[in-house]
């Protein structure tokens, strides 16, 4: 039997393009494909202090609270719902990642499912990448502040929003919708200048 092969939503589009310049001949906004090495989504009661102490697997940086990302040694947390945490890592191969979460989480009643392929993470950055997003999203973008994030819908599409500075947004997408993300997100921001930058 051949070896299924993983692609990427993305694996099709071009590589790297500029279209349109903004302001001074640079882009308003600039698209590029992050690929994590795992994500898991964590169900679980919040208020048990059990699972605050078996959270500490990932190294927070902070205590995980309400609509905000909480970065660590071991990865990133993003609160993602009421007891839900997507739980994101940029270097622990995906099966040592879920093994480690679910040794810390599972002892207590809470509950790890692998994402690892299940999302297309984009990022958005530039000067103009709240306007791009305010063309599509009801959230208050312009008042979110780094490490910020929440649920929403983009385009239509259900989408996961990480403010990781002034200027740069992670955007979580199903898989299957990647690259009309992508695409939409182009289209939206034309105006300003778009450069693309998929991983290889």
């Amino acid at each position: 039997m051949a070896e299924a092969v993983e692609s990427n939503a993305l694996s099709e589009h071009p590589k790297s393009r500029l279209r349109t310049a903004g302001t001074g001949g640079l882009p308003g906004a600039v698209l590029e494909e992050q690929r994590p090495a795992a994500m898991a989504q964590i169900n679980g009661a919040p208020q048990d202090p059990r699972l605050q102490m078996a959270l500490g697997y990932l190294a927070l940086e902070s205590t995980p609270e309400p609509l905000r990302a909480c970065p660590g040694k071991g990865g990133t947390l993003l609160w993602n719902g009421p007891g839900q945490w997507l739980a994101v890592s940029p270097s622990t191969p995906d099966s040592d990642f879920l093994i480690g979460l679910r040794r810390a989480l599972e002892p207590i009643g809470a509950t790890v499912t692998d994402l690892s392929h299940a999302r297309t993470v984009i990022r958005l950055a530039g000067p103009k990448a709240r306007e791009v997003m305010l063309k599509g999203c009801p959230l208050d973008l312009e008042r979110f502040q780094v490490n910020d994030c929440a649920s929403s819908l983009l385009a239509h599409l259900n989408v996961h929003i990480h403010c990781l500075g002034d200027q740069t947004f992670d955007l979580y997408v199903f898989r299957s919708f990647g690259l009309a993300m992508w695409e939409w997100l182009i289209d939206a921001a034309l105006e300003y200048g778009v450069e693309m930058r998929p991983s290889d």
